[in-house]
């Protein structure tokens, strides 16, 4: 069962650091086609919300290595 905490959390950390680099490089790089700026601000604060959770989740589940 922890194991999937691991899995979960770091595929939570992995997406949310990648879609802030996205986000990053398109607001202060190179504007791609494709990148619409979302309608609402807090939705910047998403990739790190999903980097949080990851964190908690790889939290719980090396705590349950340790047990």
């Amino acid at each position: 069962m922890r194991i999937r905490y691991l899995i979960f959390g770091t595929l939570a950390i992995l997406l949310g650091i990648g879609i802030a680099i996205w986000l990053a490089y398109n607001f202060f790089v190179q504007r791609l086609p494709e990148f619409q700026s979302p309608p609402n601000p807090i939705s910047y604060v998403f990739p790190f919300v999903m980097i949080g959770v990851g964190v908690g989740m790889l939290r719980k589940g090396i705590r349950g290595f340790r047990a």
